[in-house]
């Protein structure tokens, strides 16, 4: 491996450091230094070795067992061959579709979610969803059965604080839905919030707030957006929008 793309990581941007830190998929840290290997230095291929060279560079610390198993299971996003240094990968256009909420340096990020692909929908929330940190705020009217399979792509760690408002569905199954999910989700809380104005459907986090245009629940049923805005792209709305959500909360009953 060229010391180069060694020396390439060690300086790279700090912003982009950090978010190659925060990043908490084995698979997606493996990705997105194919990626920056490739797109930035014109090296295709890497090694699991020469991943961790790279990240270790950039102050970054992985265990090699979980890169090589994550590489592994990583199917068509990554490209392999053979070599005397041992298997090499490259990223494919699937592994770069993967990861580009995560390296992305834009402040405002849309994507389309269109009518009739509930899968596809899942996996666009779960991208970005998977990768949340720190206090996590959701706002949605609506909730239901599936809600919770949407929670759960939260990772454990985050303190999530999801508002809602009324049900379409039995209300009892929905206490035992929602109280097996909160033993395994502790860090979880979730209230119903006690007045009519809540419309809109967003979640906040520490750096950033994302409008969702469809119940996330039933994302992927009808064409929608959803649209991600750094906190210092527009800090004023992003403390409107928190004052708002603390307001309703505070005025709301646990479920």
């Amino acid at each position: 491996m060229p010391t180069s793309i060694l020396d390439g990581f060690k300086k790279l941007d700090k912003s982009l450091k950090e978010k190659l830190a925060d990043i908490n998929s084995p698979q997606k840290t493996a990705l997105s230094v194919l990626q920056i290997s490739y797109d930035n230095f014109k090296v295709e291929y890497l090694t699991p070795e020469a991943i961790i060279a790279c990240l270790e560079a950039a102050d970054i610390s992985i265990k090699k067992i979980a890169l090589v198993r994550a590489l592994a299971r990583s199917g068509n996003k990554v490209s392999t061959k053979k070599t005397d240094d041992g298997l090499k990968y490259k990223i494919t256009i699937h592994g770069r579709r993967s990861i580009e909420n995560i390296l992305s340096t834009d402040s405002l990020q849309i994507i389309y979610v269109r009518a009739g692909t509930p899968r596809t929908a899942r996996n666009q929330l779960k991208s970005f969803l998977n990768e949340l940190k720190g206090q996590v705020k959701i706002c949605d009217p609506y909730y239901g059965v599936r809600t919770f399979d949407v929670l759960e792509l939260i990772p454990k760690s985050c303190n999530v604080s999801f508002l809602t408002l009324k049900t379409n569905e039995n209300v009892g199954l929905l206490k035992r839905v929602i109280k097996d999910f909160v033993t395994e989700h502790p860090k979880t809380s979730i209230k119903q919030y006690n007045g009519k104005d809540i419309h809109d459907r967003y979640i906040i986090t520490d750096s950033n707030f994302i409008i969702v245009g469809h119940g996330i629940k039933d994302i992927g049923n009808k064409d929608s957006f959803v649209i991600t805005i750094e906190k210092a792209f527009a800090p004023d709305l992003w403390i409107q929008i928190s004052n708002s959500f603390n307001n309703k909360w505070s005025n709301s009953i646990p479920l």
